[in-house]
C-alpha cells in the first residue's frame, strides 16, 4: 500500500512517471530529447542519442573524476596513488583528457592498467569541442563519467581525509545533490557582467553570496566537487555548466568576467533554479605563520589555498599547479597551523609574498589554528610518495608497484 508520506517521498520526476500512461511517457521523452539537441546540439551527437540516453549511461554508484593532459600527468599520477595507498579509498577513478594530442598514449596506456582506472577521451563523447585548456573540460569530465555519484578533484590538490567520507557524511550533499566550496576574497567586484542573464538570484546568493552582493568578484573554488546525476536537476545543471565553458561562449563575452571554469557552476545552478548551498565558510591558508622584520605574526598564515569539510576539518588544499606538489618537502617540515577566516570582505590577502599569507581579522573570534598530528603525517606520506615518483620517474615507479 502506497501511503502519503510515501508518495511525498518521491522525487518529482518519479511521481510525474508513475502518473504518466507509457504512450504518454514515450511521447515525453522523445519531446526531452528533441529539444535537449537543439539548446546542446554539442551534447548529444556522439555518444548520447539524448537526455535518456545520457541518464541511462549512469550506472557505476560512485567514482572520483580527474581531468588532465600531459602537463598534469605527473601530479595526476601522484593524486590516484595518494588517495590509493595514503587515504585508503578505493573507488573507482576515471580521468578525462581533450583530444590525441591532449595526453600521449603511453599515458593512457599506464593508467588504463592501474587497478580501478579508467581513461576517456572527451572528443570522442561530445561534438564540438575545442582543443582547450583542462579545466574547462571539467564540467564535460563530469557529465560524460558513468559514475552517479561523483568526486571531482584537480590534479593538484592535496587531499587529508579519505575523500569517499564526504559522500557519506555530507548532509548538504544529500540534501541538494551537490557539495560546492568558496574560495578566497581576492578582489573587490561586482556582480554587474552577468545581472542581464541572472536578474532574480536566487536567496542563497543574494543573502550569502558575495558576488551578488557586490562584495568580492571570486565566489567559488573548483578543485574539489561532489555531484549526484541521479536528480535530474543537478543534470541539467551540469550541461549549463557545459555551455558556459564553450570557448565560442566565453569568447562571445561571457567569458572576460570570469576566471576559468570555477563560478560556471553556481551561475549554471542559478540560471536554472536548481537549489544549492555552499560548504560553510571562505577558503583560508595551510601553512606556516607569517615571519616579517624578523617577527612572527601570530595571526597570519603563508601557504597554499586551504579548506574545511562542513564539519570545521582540514579537508584539502589547492595547491595551484602543483607549486606545492614540487615542494612537499619544504611545505611538509613548516606545515604547522591554518586560517579559517570570518570576513569575506577583500583585503586580508597578501599576494606579494610567496607563499601569499591571510591574515585574521580584528575580531575576538579564533580564526588561526594549529594543524593536527594526522593531517602532517598523511603529508608525510605524501611527500615520500612524491620523492619516489620523481626519483624512478613515472615509468619506472609503476613498472615497480603494477
Amino acid at each position: 500500500m502506497i501511503t502519503a508520506a510515501s508518495q511525498r517521498s518521491q522525487s518529482p520526476e518519479k511521481n510525474l512517471a508513475d502518473a504518466l500512461k507509457t504512450e504518454e511517457r514515450f511521447d515525453l521523452e522523445k519531446k526531452i530529447d528533441l529539444l535537449s539537441k537543439v539548446i546542446y546540439p554539442w551534447g548529444f551527437s556522439k555518444q548520447f542519442s539524448g537526455m535518456k540516453d545520457l541518464v541511462d549511461f549512469f550506472t557505476t554508484p560512485r567514482g572520483i573524476v580527474l581531468t588532465f593532459g600531459n602537463g598534469g600527468f605527473e601530479q595526476g599520477l601522484l593524486n590516484i596513488m595518494h588517495i590509493r595507498k595514503n587515504l585508503n579509498c578505493s573507488l573507482p577513478v576515471q580521468v578525462f583528457y581533450n583530444g590525441l594530442e591532449d595526453l600521449d598514449q603511453d599515458k593512457v596506456k599506464a593508467l588504463n592498467r592501474l587497478d580501478g582506472v579508467s581513461t576517456k577521451n572527451l572528443q570522442e563523447v561530445f561534438g564540438g569541442l575545442t582543443k582547450d585548456r583542462n579545466y574547462h573540460s571539467k564540467p564535460f569530465a563530469i557529465l560524460a563519467s558513468c559514475f552517479k555519484q561523483i568526486i571531482y578533484i584537480d590534479d593538484d590538490v592535496i587531499l587529508f581525509q579519505n575523500p569517499e567520507k564526504l559522500l557519506e557524511n555530507s548532509k548538504l550533499f544529500h540534501k541538494y545533490g551537490s557539495l560546492l566550496f568558496k574560495g578566497l576574497s581576492h578582489d573587490f567586484g561586482h556582480s554587474k557582467s552577468v545581472r542581464w542573464l541572472i536578474k532574480s538570484p536566487s536567496l542563497v546568493a543574494s543573502t550569502t553570496g558575495r558576488y551578488f552582493r557586490d562584495i568580492s568578484k571570486e565566489e567559488m573554488d573548483a578543485s574539489l566537487m561532489l555531484f549526484d546525476k541521479t536528480k535530474l536537476s543537478v543534470v541539467h545543471g551540469l550541461l549549463a555548466a557545459c555551455y558556459l565553458n564553450l570557448k565560442a561562449v566565453r569568447e562571445g563575452g561571457f567569458g572576460k568576467h570570469l576566471q576559468g571554469d570555477k563560478e560556471t557552476y553556481w551561475l549554471a545552478f542559478e540560471l536554472l533554479r536548481v537549489p544549492y548551498k555552499f560548504a560553510p565558510g571562505i577558503a583560508g591558508a595551510a601553512g606556516s605563520l607569517q615571519e616579517k622584520d624578523g617577527k612572527t605574526i601570530s595571526n597570519s598564515v603563508c601557504g597554499p589555498q586551504s579548506h574545511l569539510d562542513e564539519f570545521g576539518k582540514l579537508l584539502h588544499v589547492n595547491s595551484r599547479s602543483g607549486r606545492y606538489n614540487h615542494e612537499l618537502d619544504k611545505w611538509a617540515k613548516t606545515l604547522s597551523h591554518y586560517i579559517v577566516p570570518q570576513s569575506e570582505i577583500p583585503g586580508n590577502i597578501d599576494s606579494t609574498h610567496q607563499p601569499w599569507c591571510v591574515t585574521a581579522g580584528e575580531g575576538d573570534s579564533k580564526e588561526v589554528f594549529e594543524v593536527g598530528q594526522k593531517e602532517k603525517e598523511v603529508l608525510l606520506k605524501l611527500r615520500d610518495l612524491s620523492m619516489e615518483l620523481r626519483h624512478k620517474n613515472w615509468k619506472q615507479y609503476l613498472e615497480n608497484n603494477l
